[in-house]
């Protein structure tokens, strides 16, 4: 079996919907033992549900928060004993007419989709390390590679993923461990519906439709992209077949980025 992730102990943050909840379960159809966290307790607990892993177990988890993070890893260690794979998927989009401060949304962007990705690792690094194996997989965007009509502080954070996957996979590739980027590009989630959705001036139209309208023609491929593309590429960079794969940064994106 390709991607064969059999037994495999799975750390996967911001697993309660979309891209995480995707990746959640293809990794649980390969074999994985899954400890999924997400903020929002409830959303990883239906996540758990729905995956249907025979070892899976769901948790809260902020990764702007230091103790949380030390806490759930060590949770996770006494559960299954080790971790193999750290997919670190928790991230944020910039908010929509929020009362908040644009330096106080530049602060919570960078918070949960740099520092989060960063303490996360750092955290779970020296287990790794101990055991001589691991795979670490930060989920970060194509907005990161270049100017994107959104712009702002999100594309910044998530340029900081990709550079900092790069420096790590050199500084870990003696520990056998393994550190990679997926860079998604336009996902239809549940996010993508609702934000839609709560626009009214778009209320009367198909949200998918409008959707595939403003992406597809960015995409050689004539497609938009889902949460099980996202999963299929994570479980093959977390298993042993992608063993000599490192300091990439990959696109998921129907050709939208061609580098």
């Amino acid at each position: 079996m390709i991607a064969d992730l059999n037994n495999k102990n799975v750390f996967l943050t911001g697993a309660g919907n979309g891209i995480g909840r995707g990746i959640a379960i293809i990794m649980a159809n390969q074999g994985a033992n899954l400890f999924v966290t997400d903020i929002d307790l409830k959303s990883a607990q239906e996540t758990v549900l729905i995956s249907n892993a025979d070892k899976s177990i769901p948790s809260k988890l902020d990764v702007t928060d230091n103790d949380s993070i030390t806490n759930e890893v060590n949770k996770c260690i006494e559960q299954f004993g080790s971790i193999d794979i750290l997919v670190n998927n928790a991230g944020i989009s910039e908010p929509q007419n929020s009362p908040l401060s644009k330096q106080e949304i530049y602060e919570l962007i960078m918070n949960v989709n740099l520092t989060g990705t960063v303490n996360c690792t750092e955290t779970i690094i020296p287990f790794m390390k101990k055991q001589k194996y691991g795979k670490i997989i930060n989920i970060a965007s194509i907005a990161g590679l270049g100017a994107r009509r959104t712009g702002g502080v999100y594309t910044l954070s998530k340029a900081g993923v990709i550079r900092y996957t790069k420096g790590l996979a050199v500084e870990l590739g003696s520990y056998n461990i393994n550190v990679n980027s997926i860079s998604p590009g336009a996902v239809w989630t549940d996010f993508q519906k609702n934000s839609i959705n709560a626009d009214k001036q778009l209320s009367d139209q198909d949200a998918k439709n409008l959707f595939d309208k403003r992406y597809v023609p960015m995409m050689p491929l004539g497609r938009t992209q889902t949460p099980d593309d996202i999963g299929n590429l994570a479980a093959f960079l977390a298993s042993d077949d992608a063993c000599n794969i490192t300091g990439q940064n990959i696109n998921v994106d129907s050709g939208a980025v061609i580098e």
